[in-house]
């Protein structure tokens, strides 16, 4: 027997008709084995709603009516309890021998028992007869939304996740969705892999979030040992490549020693730890439960962003909501041109039609950075991304911040919070807005190597 016929017969054992017809379709047009070995089970249950027993009609209500009465002792309904049954069940039995009035409680009862069995197999054969009329096109339905789930399906785990997003047939997932968008975006992600890399470095890791004390009676071990991430600095051998990059050129080269002399240059924060102490049972199941911890991109879509930017852009948002997904880690998108939009992309498997939206959504409007910095503001505050880092992208057209806002995100900072920023631009910049703990730029000049530089992103902390 098929596969899907035989776990209808699991579930449904007394639902004959249904799968010995479903095994016959089967057998006539046979589905792959991978194909139902996925699907067979969310089949199975949309057959068991669909099966739902129908409402009583009329005959159903007027010969429950009877019913009660007749076992009440109410025998006046002599004849017409005789020709009811005579008409709705003519070949069953001589119902008037059993209807008599004052017949004793033997005859009462076994008037009941064959009553009963009557009614029963009325109700199997109206079964069977509405499965034959509504059976067909059910079936045709529920093959097409199968097949239309596992395309869906096909397509994200090749363009976003492997990971099983659990839907539910009813969930309507693959109607009349447009893959086009996610494909060019994982087009240009495919050709950016520091933008994956750099999606890896967000979001604070549990040592930072844990801090498991030195054990003692451990000596450090000598050397720079691991680099945790960017920090402000002065020394020249650890600056990153994209400050180093100042000193090509004699007009730059003053704002890389300005930056210097004032120890703000980039420069990789390593630190000596000691040999790590046993952890305890909650630090390890945090480690293994989940080692980073949650997201906020705040995106500049603006028209300014328009063309080359707005792929990159959407790539790294892209490349931030698959390692969200895949890791369980809260992710928040924060839109700003004129005004301010947030998506909560975590939940891509409820999400996932609004997510697709943003991709064919195109730039447009102007640049205001502060009130998405607000906003952004306002969700560290408390809930589910209170400890997350926020990354900003932009080509970073845009006014200078205010200095309460500055402020503020100074005191955020202050409590483990990192800002980052993703420059996409055809000229070099530094942060001019001097809020960012590091950033990285994304070159989009056609005389310059395009895209970002692969030391910028090497070694930045994750183990």
């Amino acid at each position: 027997m098929a596969e899907l016929s035989a776990a209808l017969q699991r579930v449904l054992p007394n639902e004959e008709y249904l799968y010995r017809w479903v095994n016959l379709r089967e057998s006539q047009t046979p589905l792959p084995a991978e194909f139902l070995s996925r699907w067979a089970p969310k089949a199975v249950e949309a057959y068991q709603r669909w099966l739902r027993p129908p409402a009583d009609g009329p005959l159903e209500r007027q010969e429950q009516h009877l019913r009660t009465r007749w076992e009440q002792g109410d025998y006046s309904l002599n004849e017409e309890l005789t020709g009811f049954l005579t008409e709705v069940y003519p070949n069953e039995e001589n119902w008037a021998f059993f209807t008599q009035s004052g017949q004793e409680a033997a005859r009462t009862n076994r008037l009941m028992t064959l009553w009963q069995q009557a009614q029963s197999r009325r109700r199997e054969h109206q079964h069977a007869q509405q499965l034959s009329r509504e059976l067909p096109p059910f079936h045709s339905g529920l093959m097409a939304r199968l097949t239309r789930a596992s395309e869906a399906e096909k397509a994200l785990r090749a363009l976003l996740t492997d990971k099983d997003f659990g839907w539910d047939l009813e969930d309507g997932i693959g109607d009349e969705q447009d893959w086009e968008p996610l494909e060019l975006c994982a087009r240009q992600l495919g050709q950016d892999p520091e933008l994956t890399r750099i999606a890896e470095l967000i979001g604070r890791d549990w040592r930072s979030r844990q801090s498991p004390p030195p054990s003692p009676g451990r000596q450090a071990e000598p050397g720079k040992g691991e680099i945790r991430g960017i920090t402000w600095g002065r020394a020249w051998s650890d600056a990153v490549s994209s400050e180093l990059s100042l000193l090509a050129s004699k007009e730059t080269a003053e704002i890389f020693f300005v930056k210097e002399a004032e120890s703000r240059l980039l420069v990789w924060d390593y630190f000596t730890p000691a040999a790590p102490p046993k952890l305890v049972a909650d630090q390890q199941n945090a480690l293994n439960r989940n080692e980073r911890g949650p997201i906020i991109a705040v995106l500049d879509t603006s028209g300014s962003m328009r063309g080359e930017p707005e792929k990159v852009a959407k790539a790294a948002v892209l490349a931030l909501a698959r390692i969200a997904w895949q890791e369980n880690r809260p992710c928040l998108l924060i839109n700003f041109s004129s005004d301010v939009r947030v998506l909560d992309i975590t939940d891509l498997k409820h999400n996932l039609s609004v997510f697709l939206a943003f991709l064919r959504f195109s730039f447009h409007g102007g640049t205001d950075l502060t009130p998405a910095l607000r906003e952004a503001l306002k969700y560290l505050a408390d809930g589910r991304f209170h400890d997350a880092d926020v990354l900003v992208l932009s080509d970073f057209a845009t006014p200078k911040i205010p200095a309460g806002l500055r402020t503020a995100l100074r005191r955020q900072q202050e409590q483990g919070t990192k800002f980052y920023s993703l420059t996409v631009t055809t000229r070099p910049l530094n942060d001019f807005l001097n809020i960012f703990d590091a950033g990285w730029t994304y070159d989009i000049h056609p005389d310059r190597p395009r895209g970002i530089s692969a030391d910028s992103v090497t070694g930045s902390g994750i183990s």
